[in-house]
């Protein structure tokens, strides 16, 4: 007894095609979808760095901070001294006043150079609260939302943009090196 075995259909060049075009399309997204991860890789070490920068810039407000706030403070001591000893020196006799002039003098001399230094330690955390306020704006300021940020970011050089607009249709339409199709709600 013979058995019928049937014969096998010829996979049509339609089918073929299919496939093909599967395989390409999943080839491009793949290697898409690599290029996106080390991006992302890429963004993430940045933001670490970005973010450890700013942690030692706050370290450094911090202790000019804590200097200001100490020098403040003995300054407030020593005027707090010299008026108490400008009131011991005002029932003393004229000779002890000459005396206690030249201590007054120098007093003022070290309150002078406390002073200065005081200023000179605020001017430096100004400059160090600007500097942390420029960091800022210039990390906030390398993402574009609108075309104008974009024509920005474009001047500035740091990458390549391009723009597209993407209209719905249910027919491929060619946008650069890629065929797009957008559906819209009803097309899905």
């Amino acid at each position: 007894m013979e058995s019928y075995q049937p014969s096998p259909k010829p996979i049509s060049k339609r089918v073929v095609a299919y496939v093909a075009s599967a395989v390409v399309a999943a080839g491009t997204l793949g290697g898409y979808a690599v290029h996106e991860h080390r991006v992302a890789q890429n963004l993430a070490t940045q933001n670490e760095q970005t973010d450890a920068a700013l942690n030692a810039t706050r370290n450094q407000v911090d202790d000019l901070t804590t200097k200001v706030n100490t020098l403040a403070a003995q300054a407030q001591q020593a005027q707090s001294q010299r008026v108490a000893r400008a009131k011991a020196t005002s029932h003393v006799a004229a000779t002890s006043r000459r005396t206690d002039s030249a201590k007054l003098k120098k007093m003022q001399a070290q309150l002078d150079a406390q002073n200065k230094a005081i200023e000179d330690t605020r001017t430096d955390l100004t400059t160090t609260q600007g500097d942390l306020s420029s960091t800022k704006t210039e990390l906030t300021g390398s993402i574009a939302r609108t075309h104008d940020e974009l024509v920005l970011l474009q001047k500035r050089g740091e990458r390549n943009y391009y723009e597209f607009d993407l209209d719905r249709s249910k027919q491929f339409s060619h946008n650069g090196p890629f065929g797009v199709r957008r559906f819209g709600a009803a097309g899905r």
